[in-house]
């Protein structure tokens, strides 16, 4: 959450057969070596959309004015991923500049090409784009002369003791001022209480995300 407009990202989670909801954590790793992420993120962006374009049709309100969605990296490379997103896009009626797309910052440096083209058609129909987990690997800034994204948000391994530890804080004070540099807006995740809160809203930083801005619960309940 930030000043303004009410950000909201679309989290998985795995139900069991008895009812308990799996984090990412638990699944994804699993998914991604049997490459199976094309296809859970083609049934996840195939059911927000069309929960959102109910929710337009019926003139009821969105959890968020903007939504966010994740892409894996091996979704970005699936043969005619961006036609699917984009036909959704126009069977729903989804306004795109309400809609942000994350990638991780590994996946931009791993399929820079691939992420580029992506970037380039979903930053053409009006959606914004999300540099997911920045910081997290170890890489030089080269790419970002070449990568356009509007959002930028700092791993939570900076965060979670950013109102403790010196060097953290620093870090993230770096982070905002590359994010203004290249005109992009700061998120920062793991943001977990009150002490982190007032120590991002010192540095900068424009968006809080985290269990002590709002906990994750069912998109039919926001």
């Amino acid at each position: 959450m930030g000043e303004g407009r009410l950000h909201a990202e679309i989290l998985m989670r795995l139900v069991t057969e008895r009812g308990e909801r799996l984090t990412p954590g638990v699944f994804l790793s699993a998914a991604e070596r049997f490459q199976l992420m094309p296809r859970i993120d083609r049934i996840v962006v195939r059911k927000v959309m069309a929960d959102l374009g109910r929710r337009l049709a019926e003139n009821r309100p969105w959890p968020a004015d903007v939504i966010s969605l994740n892409v894996s990296g091996q979704t970005l490379s699936d043969e005619g991923w961006v036609e699917y997103l984009e036909a959704l896009i126009r069977e729903h009626g989804i306004p795109p500049e309400r809609l942000v797309f994350e990638i991780t910052e590994s996946t931009v440096i791993e399929q820079t090409e691939v992420a580029v083209a992506f970037v380039t058609r979903m930053r053409g129909l009006g959606a914004a784009i999300a540099l997911d987990d920045f910081g997290s690997g170890t890489s030089s800034f080269g790419y970002l002369r070449r990568f356009t994204a509007d959002y930028l948000k700092a791993d939570g391994q900076f965060v979670r003791h950013v109102h403790e530890r010196r060097e953290d804080r620093v870090i993230v004070q770096t982070m905002v001022s590359l994010a203004r540099l290249m005109r992009m807006t700061t998120i920062a995740e793991f943001v977990e209480n009150d002490a982190i809160i007032e120590t991002l809203r010192e540095l900068g930083v424009d968006y809080l995300q985290g269990y002590a801005v709002h906990k994750p619960q069912p998109l039919s309940e926001l």
